[in-house]
């Protein structure tokens, strides 16, 4: 618990850090430079920390060849993550936002350990966020994941909602019963940079500083012999990501049309492997 509460502080610094930059040094945020930075923050920690996935599977109570079996699971299903979205990429966008809103309360507030309300408020807000101050921009997004037309009003109507429920969960936070007043400014520091930064930018943000390192706090993650296992694993994505993403540096579009449909795809294989590790430790 001690862990978390020093991360909080560092981030909650950090981003008190950043938006000074970003206000004597503007340009360096800048709506241009959105998909390179976020590529930045996505493709390090924010991804990297699913990487600790391969200790666990290396780890489970099963045969070697079990765990060879577990191995090739999770590598299928992160392949046929990236088929339903490709094929089917309202589908993919879709699960990815369930699945983000669930992943995220549980992952982020992992040390919460009754608070079933406030883990699934918090989840909607950090998938949703930047809906709440740029509906456009993030309308724009969705129609080139989607390869669709989606009506602008319906992210004005989310816009409102997300409203209300962020002064809610800002209530549910501060309730007597929270033993950490810390969730509190952390989550207003994330609507703080969800207001200045772009949705992408925002989402780096987020996804690195805030989720990737929770995720590998809960994990005990430690430098030796974990890092090993974030080097190993994270280097063959990390590189897939930079170089797709070098063959269009310049076409907005298709780099989006790639982030997002690896970020889903590692997602779903990292949130079903629990499942998957304990179907293979009970078969017989």
């Amino acid at each position: 618990m001690q862990t978390v509460k020093t991360h909080q502080l560092l981030f909650i610094f950090f981003s008190i850090f950043l938006i000074g930059v970003n206000n004597y040094i503007p340009n360096i945020f800048s709506d241009d430079n959105s998909l390179i930075i976020a590529l930045i923050l996505i493709g390090t920690i924010g991804l990297s920390h699913g990487a600790i996935d391969g200790k666990i599977i290396y780890h489970a109570n099963c045969s070697r060849v079990k765990i060879f079996f577990l191995f090739l699971v999770y590598l299928l299903i992160v392949l046929l993550g990236f088929l339903l979205w490709f094929n089917f990429p309202t589908v993919g966008l879709s699960l990815l936002l369930i699945m983000s809103v669930i992943h995220f309360g549980n992952s982020d507030l992992f040390y919460l350990k009754k608070n079933p309300f406030i883990k699934f408020f918090w989840g909607l807000m950090m998938t949703f966020f930047p809906i709440m101050f740029y509906p456009e921009i993030v309308n724009e997004i969705f129609n080139i994941l989607t390869k669709t037309t989606i009506p602008l009003n319906i992210f004005i109507l989310a816009q409102d909602l997300l409203t209300i429920l962020s002064i809610l969960l800002s209530l549910l936070l501060v309730l007597p019963i929270q033993s950490n007043k810390l969730i509190l400014f952390e989550f207003i520091i994330l609507m703080i940079l969800a207001k200045i930064f772009h949705p992408l930018i925002w989402f780096g943000l987020y996804f690195c500083g805030v989720h990737g390192i929770r995720a590998l706090i809960a994990e005990k993650f430690r430098i030796n012999p974990d890092l090993s296992w974030l080097v190993t694993f994270s280097i063959p994505v990390i590189m897939t990501l930079y170089f797709l993403m070098s063959q269009n540096i310049f076409e907005y579009s298709l780099n989006l049309y790639i982030i997002f449909p690896v970020v889903a795809a590692l997602t779903i294989s990292h949130m079903l492997l629990p499942k998957i590790i304990a179907v293979t430790e009970n078969y017989r």
